[in-house]
């Protein structure tokens, strides 16, 4: 009898406390005792001290002891649902250089997402996503009914909190969390998420087996982790600026003035909020700060003066306190993913940047993987507050200005156009998403790419469906005109063009009010007609109109308005003289018309 093979090795899933997901409240189940739930929020790319105040209402919710609030800043690699719908608007397209233009775009893109843009810089494309994640303990494995009421009472009320502070919340569900798990978890080119656009998990098996593809192992060393061919790397706060005010957070990534410095590689930044019993954290506070007033009031101050900043730091947390803040304990951690051959660059990178911000950022050593998965999703162990010595005791109001909540404003919604933020955000933009108005201005000096930028606007709207029209001053758009079958219009001396528009007409009472205005802007193109000789130019032209039809021309609208009684009305007949047949702009607008407007562009 043969003794069968087991496997003896380390199970990665055990490392996760995910297990099971109730679609109906949208709550998770833990293995640690405890029943979450969490939100997928857009970073505010604008902020002001109201939306500090509504977060600071998520800070003093009534949560039980023990609880575990998370807010990160996650710059995800998955555009693939973006450059999915930039590529569905264009499937229609019949132009094989803007169908081949598209196929480029999308692989530009995804490459963006892994590697460079350009050998010039390091910035790669990111997806930016907030999420916020709770904790509730329990008081046994299995959830009771009053723990169920008071967790959906408790999501439902940070649901409408974070909706008031600009963030668009969605709940977060057991597809979209096991989506972003595997893109934190899985890097390869073949990494399983890439294939699908549709986030995905199997209500048949716990949720935390379905985050790492079979190709993927968890290798621990004394300086961080591999994943698979990825190199991931954590950093604490060793030391905090002495001030810090809400919008602090909006520099985490990057300087957004001149997107010059920042985070290049992908990276985790979650503030984890630990919520103790909050009379006892008070009562344990307000000894420890008495301790503290009394070693400065005596002469060991003089030989230490860093009791007197002590005493301001309690005096800065008890200010807060009595204003009604609750206290917590907080740990900011970052998390940075990158190549094994860029992971020392990157590490002295980040650790450089964040120091210019006023923070102290230390690698951390031989205890890497617990901060990991500290710094995940629902990855908040209660028992490592203690041994970790990274948690820092503040008021609520304090811990609003750590929440890494800011990122590049994400754009209109709609792929039409694809632009880049300063810190790497994919930017949606098409300018028919306005509620308001679809103007548009472009400015910047000069060189520095306006009209290739409109060429983009351009080229991406016409491969959309869309029809455009150009008043080309300096030939700047000839060759893309050109290169897509459009029409280019040249007034030169040599040009035979003809542009009569009274031939185009066909119903008089749908068209008068723009061949009003356009006998009136060559009748007087620097100054109003006014309402009179305007009334009488209309009648005039409806008189044309009734006899000529479509033969009418500026000729006849002069030789009208000359034979009127009235100066004022003759006055008008003189000032089209230079569009009539013997004026210098006459041959464009008489005879036989020779344009077609019908291409796209």
């Amino acid at each position: 009898m043969t003794t069968p093979r087991r496997f003896t090795g380390s199970r990665a899933n055990a490392l996760f406390p995910t297990l099971a997901y109730d679609p109906d409240s949208h709550l998770f189940l833990l293995d640690d005792q405890s029943l979450a739930f969490g939100f997928l929020c857009e970073p505010l790319s604008a902020a002001d001290q109201s939306n500090a105040d509504r977060l600071l209402v998520l800070g003093n919710l009534d949560w039980p002891p023990e609880t575990l609030l998370q807010v990160a800043l996650w710059t995800s690699p998955d555009i693939e649902e973006t450059v999915a719908r930039m590529e569905g608007l264009r499937i229609e397209t019949a132009t094989a250089l803007l169908r081949e233009s598209t196929r480029r775009t999308a692989a530009y893109l995804r490459a963006g997402s892994t590697a460079p843009l350009s050998p010039a810089g390091d910035l790669r494309l990111r997806e930016l996503q907030v999420l916020v994640t709770a904790k509730l303990p329990l008081a046994a494995p299995q959830p009771s009914a009053h723990e169920l009421r008071d967790a959906r009472e408790l999501q439902a009320t940070a649901l409408q909190v974070l909706v008031t502070a600009g963030m668009r919340p969605t709940s977060l569900t057991a597809d979209r969390h096991v989506r972003i798990m595997t893109t934190l978890l899985n890097w390869g080119p073949q990494a399983g998420w890439r294939d699908r656009i549709t986030p995905e998990c199997d209500a048949r098996r716990p949720v935390r087996d379905q985050y790492l593809d079979y190709d993927v192992g968890i290798d621990v060393d004394a300086k961080g982790i591999t994943l698979g061919e990825q190199r991931i790397q954590t950093f604490s706060v060793k030391r905090f600026p002495d001030r810090a005010g809400f919008g602090l957070a909006a520099r985490f990534l990057g300087d957004p003035f001149s997107g010059s410095r920042g985070v290049r590689h992908n990276a985790l930044i979650t503030l984890t909020m630990h919520f103790p019993d909050p009379e006892a954290t008070r009562v344990n506070l307000t000894s420890r700060a008495q301790w503290a007033a009394h070693q400065v009031s005596g002469n060991l101050s003089h030989y230490m003066p860093r009791l007197a900043h002590n005493k301001r730091d309690f005096d800065a947390l008890f200010a807060r306190l009595d204003h009604g803040d609750r206290p917590l304990q907080a740990y900011l951690g970052i998390v940075l993913f990158t190549a094994p051959e860029e992971a020392a660059g990157a590490a002295s990178n980040l650790r450089t940047y964040w120091r210019e911000l006023g923070f102290q950022v230390l690698t951390d050593r031989f205890f890497v993987l617990p901060l990991f998965l500290n710094c995940l999703p629902f990855g908040a162990d209660r028992g490592a507050i203690r041994t970790s010595f990274r948690y820092r005791t503040l008021s609520a109001a304090h811990a609003v200005a750590l929440m890494p909540v800011f990122g590049d404003w994400k754009g209109t919604g709609t792929p039409v156009l694809n632009l880049i933020g300063r810190t790497g955000q994919l930017v949606d933009l098409s300018l028919f998403d306005s509620a308001t108005n679809y103007n548009a201005v472009i400015a910047a000096s000069s060189g520095s790419g306006k009209s290739f930028l409109a060429n983009e606007l351009l080229s991406t709207n016409l491969s959309v469906g869309g029809r455009c029209w150009v008043i080309d001053v300096g030939r700047s758009y000839a060759n893309l005109c050109e290169s897509l079958g459009g029409q280019f219009v040249a007034f030169t001396a040599d040009s035979d063009i003809v542009l009569n528009p009274f031939e185009l007409l066909q119903t008089w009472e749908e068209d008068a009010d723009v061949i009003a205005a356009m006998v009136t802007a060559m009748a007087a193109p620097t100054e109003p007609l006014g309402d009179y000789r305007t009334a009488g130019l209309k009648r005039a032209l409806r008189e044309l109109w009734d006899t000529h039809g479509t033969a009418m021309n500026v000729d006849l609208i002069a030789a009208a308005m000359l034979a009127c009684a009235d100066e004022r009305l003759r006055d008008v007949g003189v000032q089209l003289y230079p569009f009539t047949s013997r004026g210098e702009y006459g041959r464009w607008f008489h005879g036989r018309n020779t344009m077609d407007f019908s291409a796209d562009l």
